[in-house]
């Protein structure tokens, strides 16, 4: 019984440790280096969202145990800031998990994200949920409207600069 309350605690030390490392892993980006570091700035309606029909659950489930599958959400730009250019619709991969600053997104919900290509070609989030503002008045677009232009006025072309 012993060795039972022994090996409990280690295990949930190791858990606390572990997960300590994960958070210690992840920093906000300030606005300046979002703006800085994304390959697309728009303002985005979202009109689809859910687990994407690209991977065969039993085969994630297989490799992530407990994690929800990877998303996609389908969405419209309203305004472009940077790299859009003139596409109307695009696609974000996300990640919903709990255990760590997953992003999510809802149908119909507005939002200005901070998008950047993956490994995988994908867009994705940049910086996990720190890379999606949610709008929620119109008042709230022109401010982040604002405050992304000043910031691009600033900020060295993406050429100038490596993309991470």
């Amino acid at each position: 019984m012993r060795y039972r309350s022994f090996a409990a605690i280690l295990l949930i030390t190791a858990a606390v440790l572990a997960t300590r490392a994960a958070w210690a892993d992840y920093r906000a980006l300030p606005l300046p280096r979002l703006v800085s570091d994304a390959e697309i700035i728009a303002r985005v309606k979202v009109v689809a969202a859910g687990p994407t029909s690209r991977v065969d659950p039993e085969e994630e489930a297989g490799k992530r145990p407990g994690f929800p599958l990877p998303c996609l959400a389908q969405v419209r730009v309203l305004e472009s800031f940077k790299g859009a250019g003139m596409e109307t619709e695009l696609s974000i991969s996300y990640d919903p998990s709990r255990i760590c600053p997953g992003v999510r997104y809802a149908t119909g919900e507005e939002c200005v994200v901070f998008l950047v290509r993956g490994k995988d070609g994908l867009l994705k989030t940049l910086n996990w949920d720190t890379g999606k503002k949610p709008i929620r008045k119109p008042a709230e677009a022109a401010e982040w409207a604002g405050k992304i232009r000043n910031l691009l006025k600033r900020t060295p072309a993406s050429d100038e600069r490596a993309v991470r």
